[in-house]
C-alpha cells in the first residue's frame, strides 16, 4: 500500500522504499552498506555514498520495493498521497 511507502531525501534524489513489497533479499544492504543498514535508524542514510552509487543500488532491488526520483524534477506534487516540497 503506497500509505506505508517511506522516504529518505537528500540534496539531488529522494529515495522511497515500500515495505509491502519488500522482500529483504539484502541486495541493498549486501551491495552499499553504508547507505542502506537495517540494523541503524534511519536504516537509509543518504549521505553514505554518492547519488550515482544510490541509485545503482535502488535500480538492483529484485522486488521494486526501492525506487527514486531526481529532486530537480519534482515541483510541488502528490506522489504516494504525499505532497512534496522540494527544499522544505
Amino acid at each position: 500500500m503506497d500509505m506505508w511507502k517511506d522516504h529518505y531525501a537528500n540534496a539531488e534524489i529522494t529515495v522511497f522504499w515500500d515495505p509491502s513489497k519488500c522482500v529483504h533479499s539484502g541486495v541493498c544492504y549486501s551491495r552499499l552498506r553504508s547507505v542502506f543498514d537495517p540494523l541503524q535508524r534511519p536504516w537509509i542514510r543518504m549521505n553514505g555514498a554518492r547519488n550515482e552509487q544510490i541509485i545503482e543500488t535502488v535500480r538492483q532491488c529484485p522486488s521494486g520495493a526501492l525506487s527514486f526520483v531526481r529532486n530537480a524534477e519534482l515541483e510541488e506534487q502528490t506522489i504516494a498521497g504525499l505532497v512534496f516540497r522540494p527544499g522544505k
